[in-house]
C-alpha cells in the first residue's frame, strides 16, 4: 500500500501499513502506551497512584482510556492542570508512532482517538 493521506474532522495522519496496527485494537495499544509513557514520566509508584486517582474520582478504568478518553482528559486536567495537554500529546505521538502513523496536527487527546478508532474500523 502506498502512503495515502486521511483526514478525519480536523486531525490529519499519513498512514502507512502497520503490523501492530493491523493486529490489535486501539484500546490494547492506547492502554499500553499510556501505561509506559506515565511510567515514563512520573515512575511506577506515582502512576499507580494516577490510575487509582482516575478509577476513584472518574470511575475510569486503564482499559477504558480509549472509549471514554473525554473522561481520561477531565481526570488528568483534575490531577496537572495545563501540563496535562502536554501528558495527552506525548501518549499519541508514542501511540501514533507505534501505529506506524505520522500525526499531522494538534488536537484534542477525544478527535485522536476517535480518529484511529475510525482509521482501525475501516483497515479491518
Amino acid at each position: 500500500m502506498t502512503l495515502a493521506e486521511i483526514a478525519l474532522g480536523n486531525v490529519f495522519f499519513s498512514r502507512a501499513k502497520s503490523r501492530m496496527f493491523q493486529e490489535a485494537n486501539v484500546e490494547t495499544i492506547l492502554a499500553q502506551t499510556t501505561d509506559e509513557v506515565l511510567e515514563q514520566l512520573f515512575g511506577k509508584s506515582s502512576k499507580s497512584k494516577i490510575y487509582r486517582c482516575l478509577e476513584k474520582k472518574f470511575k475510569l478504568r486503564k482499559s477504558e482510556i480509549a472509549t471514554k478518553p473525554h473522561i481520561f482528559s477531565e481526570g488528568m486536567a483534575s490531577m496537572f492542570g495545563s501540563v496535562s495537554h502536554l501528558i495527552e500529546q506525548s501518549i499519541m505521538k508514542v501511540a501514533c508512532k507505534r501505529m506506524n502513523l505520522e500525526v499531522r496536527s494538534k488536537s484534542s487527546f477525544a478527535d485522536y482517538v476517535a480518529t484511529l478508532t475510525e482509521i482501525r474500523k475501516k483497515r479491518k
